[in-house]
């Protein structure tokens, strides 16, 4: 196999495994394809539920659960507040991450990892437990 049809087979995939997502309200995320003159191997492909906040899931409900033991209301999660580099708002809590586990975004798209003291401080007083 060449990269050209590797290219072709892989659109094609896609675009079969596009149709199944929308019809069952996932996201498809693919990782790289792997090939040699013989075959191809797709790595990393899953579905991952569908959100209307285009949010990862997983950061979500992991911010939803630890955010209460940081002293951090619910409704702080993707809400805009004035940070050191500008407009910033919680995108999510990586809770593998011991030092900085919120995840923040700003208005440009960047992302930014806070320790809890950082949030605490920056946030309002209203969205603090």
């Amino acid at each position: 196999m060449d990269s050209a049809k590797v290219d072709l087979i892989a659109k094609e995939v896609e675009a079969a495994l596009a149709k199944i997502a929308a019809k069952h309200n996932v996201e498809l995320k693919r990782g790289n394809i792997r090939y040699s003159s013989s075959d191809m191997k797709f790595t990393g492909l899953r579905f991952v539920e569908a959100t209307d906040s285009g949010l990862d899931p997983k950061l979500v409900s992991a911010f939803n659960f630890y955010s209460e033991l940081h002293g951090i209301k619910q409704e702080a999660l993707d809400t805009w507040f004035k940070g050191d580099r500008g407009e910033m708002k919680i995108v999510g809590y990586n809770r593998r991450a011991r030092k900085n586990p919120f995840m923040l975004v700003d208005k440009q798209g960047k992302q930014y990892k806070a320790p809890v003291n950082f949030i605490k401080n920056l946030l309002p007083k209203e969205l603090l437990a």
